[in-house]
């Protein structure tokens, strides 16, 4: 109950930054759609990914309780997705600002992007820092879901 409570708080706190930011995905036209056979194996995972982070909910009990809601393609090896699911809120207190791999990004929406590898999620930072994905594949990623960032930022580093 308290965490119902807790959540439902944070949500109404945060609903006029989502509704004041557009959510502005840019979409790769390159990028092959995600086979289905890996699809249904990260839902499964993120559903269990959630239940063992934030516990049981009824309101997320099946499958078709969780998504794909977004895909960004394949960056050696790694499939990188914004999933969506019914049983908690689809607003996630994010920081403003965050490093990563020498790039200083700012948030404008409340998308939680994931590295999906061996059946682990992964933020993309936590990807990085564990050698999962390049500096070059987080420029590219986050290229394309905030497509200002090309402009603050328009000679990456190439890859060492």
């Amino acid at each position: 109950m308290k965490r119902t409570v807790f959540i439902l708080i944070v949500a109404i706190m945060l609903l006029p930054a989502v509704f004041s930011c557009q959510n502005t995905v840019a979409t790769d036209t390159h990028i092959p759609p995600l086979d289905s056979a890996i699809e249904l194996k990260m839902r499964e995972d993120y559903l269990k990914y959630v239940i063992d982070r934030y516990g049981e909910n009824e309101a997320l009990s099946s499958l078709d309780d969780v998504w794909v809601q977004w895909y960004g393609g394949n960056y050696g090896g790694c499939e990188v997705v914004v999933m969506g699911d019914k049983g908690y809120p689809t607003v996630i207190p994010m920081p403003q600002k965050i490093e990563i791999a020498g790039y200083t990004f700012a948030f404008g929406s409340s998308w939680q992007p994931y590295v999906y590898e061996a059946a682990k999620f992964y933020t993309i930072k936590d990807a990085y820092e564990a050698g999962l994905i390049t500096q070059n594949d987080v420029y590219n990623i986050w290229m394309q879901l905030y497509p200002d960032f090309a402009e603050q930022n328009p000679n990456p580093t190439p890859p060492a």
